[in-house]
């Protein structure tokens, strides 16, 4: 989904924008007390991973609707943020980079995936990972879509950790982040989705006209199934590194885009149930192979959780715009392949070195407009 910045700001005129006005929860820590306490909730999720992990850097974040934020970015490596009026961490990651690395005013936050920084001097949103402009209907669509998420994320608040935050009594150590130690992975296969980590091997391809994040998607599950379940997804020696598990390049989601995504009429970007007829049309054509799909529009993360129960990774596609009924506008497609105890979901982004970070609350559920999976082939 990259466009590249230099390249826009010499062909376009630029924007003014401006966020719109929505109500919004503005709950800034107010005191060094309560710093230094959302500090040590940091520093927990840090102590799951690894005891040498440490909170390194505490930024601010806001959404289009100006609600706010927390993030904490971690030495050597991972980052955390955490949604400040309902005291719940929304998204962490170990390994991957913080979306606001190097960056350290007007950074905004519209759910995972949605990692922006708005230039003053240009006046434009700039994505933090794939320099990705915002347009001023766009900005309106996201601010919409973070103002309805507040009631749901409030609803979901952690009263024994705001407590803590606010006024320093302690909730029963064990649960000062919620944590769990019980994960679910797709046939038992972390390690499969985790490893995949650079562009090179996740088959990232940039068409040039805003990424082709569906086709990406589509590649990872494909490469899964060839991998693990059925050797002739996908031509080896054309496409896939020597070990199979991880591809060489970019051609096959370029041919995914181009070929069977042309031949359909389909663009650069794609939802769930188009990423899953790319995937449908593409077996049976290339590799005479019948596929049958799971998809829904507005699936809950019950939904979602009930297919990695039979362990078949789920093509999940976020939103900025409302997608009621028929699936509307959508922004990101990645790849879920996870869930723990609380039904927290684990996703492959789909960019270099975001190819394990968990979703702690309901977010996912929030922002999705719809979602996939291969159900059957044969």
């Amino acid at each position: 989904m990259k466009k590249l910045l230099s390249s826009f700001l010499a062909l376009v005129v630029m924007f003014t924008l401006s966020i719109p006005a929505f109500a919004a929860d503005t709950v800034t820590p107010s005191t060094s007390q309560e710093v230094a306490r959302l500090t040590t909730v940091f520093q927990s999720v840090a102590n799951e991973w690894d005891s040498s992990i440490t909170v390194a850097e505490i930024k601010t974040l806001h959404d289009f609707a100006g609600n706010e934020y927390t993030l904490a970015e971690y030495s050597p490596s991972g980052y955390a943020i955490y949604h400040n009026s309902s005291a719940v961490v929304l998204e962490k990651s170990e390994n991957s980079p913080s979306p606001y690395s190097g960056l350290s005013e007007n950074l905004y936050y519209a759910g995972p995936t949605h990692y922006y920084v708005y230039s003053e001097g240009q006046n434009i949103y700039i994505h933090t990972i794939t320099e990705e402009i915002l347009d001023g209907e766009n900005v309106t669509a996201k601010a919409r879509v973070c103002s309805e998420a507040q009631a749901e994320l409030n609803s979901m608040a952690d009263t024994q950790l705001k407590t803590y935050i606010e006024t320093g009594v302690m909730p029963i150590q064990s649960s000062l982040t919620r944590a769990t130690d019980s994960y679910t992975y797709v046939g038992d296969h972390r390690d499969f989705f985790e490893d995949l980590t650079t562009h090179e091997m996740i088959g990232y391809y940039d068409s040039g006209e805003g990424g082709n994040c569906g086709y990406i998607a589509a590649g990872l599950v494909l490469l899964y199934y060839d991998y693990f379940h059925n050797d002739n997804f996908i031509n080896d020696t054309t496409y896939l590194s020597s070990s199979g598990n991880a591809f060489k390049g970019e051609d096959f989601t370029k041919y995914l885009y181009e070929e069977i995504g042309g031949a359909l009429g389909y663009s650069n970007t794609l939802n769930a149930t188009q990423t899953a007829k790319v995937m449908q049309k593409y077996l049976q054509d290339d590799r005479d192979i019948s596929m049958t799909y799971w998809s829904m529009n507005m699936p809950s993360k019950a939904n979602v959780v009930a297919q990695l129960k039979l362990d078949r990774p789920v093509i999940y596609c976020d939103r900025w715009d409302n997608p009621q009924p028929s699936g509307g506008t959508v922004d990101h497609v990645i790849v879920v392949y996870g869930y723990d105890s609380s039904n927290h979901l684990i996703a492959h982004f789909g960019w270099s070195n975001y190819s394990h970070v968990e979703c702690t609350s309901g977010a996912f559920a929030l922002f999705i407009s719809s979602a996939s999976s291969i159900s059957s082939y044969s």
